[in-house]
């Protein structure tokens, strides 16, 4: 919230107004404070082509410094279908998939491979 008001607000006000401000994205942060730790982002996107969801999951993952990102988008989930694409830390493997569980188990194998080469 923009403003705070110390102890009770009467309720009998009719309308109320709240004005948010944005915080800042806490991913971006978190590499300078743990510099060895597997950062894996998420990027959910909306009306965005394959090519497009790509595009901007690898944006994010080089502005966020992750070593991976899982990048889907809204409108592609229904249910347990669930298109996705695992983007890893050199940014050249791309995994679709195409339900909750193959993505997470696709993340597990992502990752498990990624800590062995440490």
């Amino acid at each position: 919230p923009e403003s705070f008001t110390d102890g009770k607000v009467r309720s009998g006000k009719e309308e109320w107004v709240i004005r948010l401000r944005r915080t800042p994205k806490v991913i971006s942060e978190l590499r300078e404070y743990w510099p060895s730790t597997v950062l894996v982002g998420f990027k959910l996107e909306v009306g965005t082509t394959d090519k497009e969801l790509e595009e901007r999951g690898l944006a994010f993952m080089r502005k966020a410094k992750c070593d991976v990102v899982v990048a889907n988008d809204l409108a592609r989930i229904e249910g347990d279908h669930h298109r996705a694409c695992i983007i890893s830390r050199d940014g050249e493997g791309r995994r679709w998939e195409e339900s909750k569980e193959a993505i997470a188990a696709a993340l597990t194998e992502v990752l498990g491979t990624l800590l062995e080469s440490r």
